[in-house]
């Protein structure tokens, strides 16, 4: 049975590592990505408006390669006309909403809010003023138009993404392009303006809602393929809920076959959680870093919607917020492998800490520390090393040194010490009280020619030393009265 479930437990935790970060990441966009009001207010809370609108209102002509397009002079004098940030925020939103309502399935095709009647009224204020300046610019050369195209200009306006050129009566101020053109304030009022001015206008003065085939710079293909990519992300958005249900079943499933194969459950969920949060925040990284540091992505929405156009700072300012957009989508997924790594250090900390054994593991812990453990050998201290000495060595006690004895011999030789008892000086086996009474010496002296002969001679008082030598007692002191003589 064992050998059974080891490959299907290693199957699931493949799918938990490798397949559930991918799932999650998905899951997040497929929620966050039409959310039209978690977009609003980041676009508000970051200033956006206000940044965008001070660049536009900048904006300048773009010359390329010598050519400057109709569309480029005409959006350039609307811009710095209606580019308010109150107008610039009631355009993004009205097309926020538009956007996630298609895309969450409420409309079944994309629409776009543009206010032409605000474009068409700027547009008539601005545009004669932007052609002369552009006109007066000496960096931009605008050919004179020939009778052959003044012809068509006059009969069906101008192209918005051809090459302009402008009258010789305009080009020398004789009159202005509105004059040329024969437009009068009458025709803003009817909505005739534009009809007049762009050759096949795609702008209606009556409608504010506009199909991406309306516009100018729109592309079949790219219609297409977000009409397919719209479908697919409504029908994996349904089966959201059962992905995730599944991934909790294969996160039970792993956990009761470590238990099956007495295997720690803990330290299973915790290597799941570590290796499946690390996945999310690479995933998460990789869409971030595709979606706000892709040069082109700018690039192509500054063309797409500004042609013409050249912007100092735009870039930098819609790449910022792409970052910010793109984050967005992936916030749950990466909120929750937040949680995951969180989750995964708490348990840590209650698996070091004994938290979750039972009395039967902590008893088992205590024995395998037991036997494991190290015998410790004490720290010897000094008194232990004193006895320890003095047991292991043999005290000997100290043996009597033989006494040696003076003897003096009369025929004048030199003196010789032998062992002899006899003599109490040398005598070691002495008491104290007899050392403290002084030493007796009993001693015979034969002499002649005059020589005085001691029979004994005792001593009571302690004997005194001089130099080194000891002083013989007084004859008075010796307590015998005179020396007997041979006479005597």
């Amino acid at each position: 049975m064992s050998k059974l479930l080891k490959p299907i437990q290693r199957l699931i935790s493949r799918l938990l590592i490798w397949v559930a970060p991918v799932l999650l990441v998905l899951v997040s966009i497929f929620i966050n990505l039409p959310n039209s009001q978690l977009h609003k207010e980041t676009l508000s809370n970051s200033d956006f408006y206000n940044k965008l609108s001070s660049q536009l209102q900048q904006a300048e002509v773009k010359d390329q390669e010598g050519q400057v397009s109709f569309g480029s002079i005409l959006y350039a004098s609307v811009l710095q006309d209606v580019a308010s940030p109150g107008w610039l925020r009631n355009l993004f939103e009205q097309n926020i909403d538009n956007t996630t309502d298609w895309l969450d399935g409420e409309n079944s095709e994309l629409v776009l809010y543009l206010p032409s009647k605000d474009i068409e009224l700027a547009a008539s204020r601005q545009l004669d003023n932007q052609v002369q300046e552009i006109n007066n610019n000496s960096e931009i050369n605008i050919e004179t138009c020939t009778q052959g195209q003044i012809d068509t200009i006059q009969r069906e306006g101008f192209a918005l993404n051809s090459e302009v050129c402008l009258p010789e009566s305009v080009k020398n101020g004789e009159q202005s392009l509105t004059e040329f053109l024969e437009i009068n304030d009458q025709a803003v009022e009817t909505g005739e303006f534009f009809s007049n001015l762009i050759r096949n206008s795609p702008f209606n003065a009556f409608s504010n809602s506009y199909k991406p085939t309306e516009l100018p710079r729109y592309s079949d293909g790219l219609i297409g393929l977000l009409n397919q990519a719209r479908d697919l992300f409504i029908s994996v958005k349904q089966a959201i809920p059962f992905v995730l249900i599944g991934l909790i079943i294969a996160l039970v499933l792993q956990l009761l076959m470590a238990r099956f194969a007495n295997r720690k459950v803990l330290s299973e969920l915790r290597r799941t959680l570590f290796y499946t949060s690390l996945g999310i925040f690479s995933l998460s990284a990789a869409v971030i870093l595709t979606i706000g540091g892709s040069v082109y992505f700018t690039s192509y929405l500054q063309e797409l919607f500004l042609p013409g156009l050249q912007v100092n700072q735009l870039t930098q300012i819609i790449s910022f917020e792409a970052v910010k957009f793109a984050f967005n989508i992936v916030s749950y997924a990466f909120w929750l492998a937040v949680g995951m790594i969180t989750l995964n250090f708490v348990l840590q900390y209650c698996e070091v800490s004994g938290f979750f054994v039972n009395a039967d593991e902590k008893n088992q812990l205590l024995k395998k520390f037991e036997n494991e453990k190290p015998k410790q050998i004490p720290t010897p201290t000094f008194d232990a090393e004193f006895k320890n000495t003095l047991n292991q060595q043999t005290v000997t006690p100290p043996q009597p040194q033989p006494n040696p004895v003076f003897n003096n011999s009369v025929s004048g030789n030199s003196p010789t010490f032998e062992n002899s008892d006899s003599n109490p000086i040398f005598n070691t086996q002495n008491t104290n009280s007899e050392f403290n009474e002084g030493p007796k010496y009993n001693s015979t002296v034969i002499s002649s020619n005059g020589v005085t002969k001691v029979d004994s001679i005792s001593f009571n008082k302690p004997q005194s030393f001089q130099g080194g030598f000891q002083v013989p007692p007084s004859a008075k002191d010796a307590g015998q009265g005179k020396p007997k003589t041979d006479e005597q």
